[in-house]
């Protein structure tokens, strides 16, 4: 594990310079900006508003992986592919607020705020967890859930999501930046 800026972050996707570059990133007010917390639907969101915005592209759709698509704005490939995307450009990230906000501020992006159910989130990253050889192993389903839920696990849920009058960091909630929230619950 990486820690920057108080997070935890897997090392085998992200370095600190990575992570600089993200942070100092300058999106364009054209951008298209989907964040979530991991197992959350990330990919099923990046599908969908990849179909809306190329929708005429159908070809692309299938030929071209969603992680040039729709490149994570923290990994390492997007730090050196990024001038090549074209416009509209649809980013993602599972980064928290603090990360972006500054640049985010007065601008024109247009922000996807996903959303999942944490008792599902909960249960899907666990599996993650347990099928990943990059993150850290877990005795058991409890161990666990009480890492989640005392935040001390990688991307903490209740930093990312819940806001700031219950775990005292702010979160996409507290900025005036417009985003639109999706919510889905399976």
């Amino acid at each position: 594990m990486e820690v920057f800026e108080g997070i935890p972050l897997p090392v085998a996707f992200f370095s600190k310079e990575n992570l600089h570059f993200a942070s100092k990133f300058q999106f364009q007010d054209t951008d298209i900006l989907l964040l979530s917390y991991p197992k959350s639907g990330t990919h099923w969101m990046q599908q969908i508003l990849s179909l809306m915005l190329n929708k005429e592209d159908l070809q692309n759709q299938n030929n071209i992986p969603t992680f040039i698509r729709v490149p994570w704005i923290e990994n390492f490939i997007f730090q050196k592919e990024w001038t090549k995307i074209p416009e509209p450009r649809l980013l993602t990230t599972h980064l928290p607020a603090n990360f972006f906000i500054k640049n985010l501020k007065n601008s024109k992006v247009r922000v996807v705020f996903l959303v999942r159910n944490p008792k599902d989130v909960l249960v899907s990253f666990y599996h993650f967890y347990n099928f990943s050889k990059f993150l850290p192993d877990f005795n058991s389903f409890d161990d666990f859930f009480h890492q989640f839920i005392e935040g001390k696990g990688y991307y903490t849920w209740g930093s990312r999501v819940v806001g700031t009058k219950l775990i005292g960091r702010k979160t996409w909630l507290d900025f005036e930046v417009p985003f639109l929230m999706s919510h889905y619950s399976l």
